[in-house]
């Protein structure tokens, strides 16, 4: 169910990341993994089989041996394969969805796996293996100094014939195809110490990594924490300001007001100097008094 991305390295060869890789040194505990890796695999009910195989089952073994007499090592893969058998759609009509998606995902693997197929049988320059993830995981056994054994199982019922022909046409392409002897693989110092100067310099890149990942949080948390700063300086001088307006306002209308106040009061006093100026006048004797 999860997504394991297959990487194909220049000294370890193909590899899925993710994957956990289990010692043996036993046939019993070999056929022990291959239980465990059958137990895993998914089987599912369709309107064709009651034990239909969902799923593609692959069994890599590495192997790694050493001649005590000279001190030379060797190594080796192997890769045990049963491929869910081919199914058409309409077949899976009466099935679930899901059975129908698997049956879809199935075909389009083998599909890949015969083009693969193909291009060998043919001697093409450029083999699809990336078109599938089976056919890369399956690159480095299918190419170079590898050996392939296939074997087909055959269905007896007229109602498979399709299936049957398909599947025996892809057996006898495959017979056709001539990958080299296989060899035993024995170990180069020269080969062992560019691996393992290629693993150092990996390690230091990786270091190197953490080192600049470090220094990237750090400093992205003291830019954060500057702009956290001028944001409340920013609101603070805000503040300031509005509380420095808001005096000035306040201080503008007391003035006005006591301004106001200060005109009214001078119009009162010079009202009441008015009236006292003609209340104390001298009297004038050509003016005839008051009656």
């Amino acid at each position: 169910k999860q997504d394991l991305p297959i990487k194909v390295d220049v000294v370890r060869g193909v590899t899925v990341e993710g994957l956990t890789s289990i010692p043996i040194t036993t046939v019993d505990s070999m056929v022990g993994i291959i239980e465990l890796a059958a137990g895993n695999r998914m089987i599912g009910v369709s309107s064709h089989n009651n034990h239909s195989s969902r799923s593609h089952l692959i069994v890599t073994l590495n192997l790694h041996g050493e001649k005590h007499s000279n001190g030379k090592k060797w190594y080796g893969k192997l890769h045990l394969v049963d491929l869910a058998g081919s199914e058409r759609v309409p077949k899976a009509v009466g099935s679930a969805f899901d059975r129908i998606e698997e049956a879809k995902h199935i075909n389009k693997s083998l599909t890949a796996l015969h083009d693969v197929f193909t291009s060998l049988s043919h001697k093409e320059k450029h083999v699809p293996y990336r078109n599938s993830r089976l056919t890369m995981l399956l690159q480095d056994s299918l190419a170079g100094n590898s050996k392939v054994l296939m074997v087909v199982t055959a269905s007896p019922l007229a109602e498979d014939a399709k299936e049957t022909l398909s599947s025996l046409t892809m057996a006898k392409r495959v017979k056709s195809i001539t990958l080299g002897g296989a060899k035993r693989e024995v170990e180069n110092k020269e080969y062992t110490a560019i691996s393992e100067q290629h693993e150092k310099r990996v390690e230091e890149l990786r270091q190197r990594i953490g080192v600049l990942e470090t220094q990237l949080r750090n400093a992205l948390g003291a830019a954060k924490a500057t702009a956290d700063d001028r944001t409340k300086m920013q609101t603070q001088d805000g503040r300031l300001r509005l509380e420095e307006r808001r005096k000035w306002r306040e201080e503008k209308e007391r003035l006005e007001a006591a301004k106001k106040e200060a005109e009214e009061r001078a119009a009162s006093y010079k009202s009441q100097l008015v009236r006292a100026s003609a209340s104390v006048l001298p009297f004038d004797p050509r003016e005839p008094p008051a009656p």
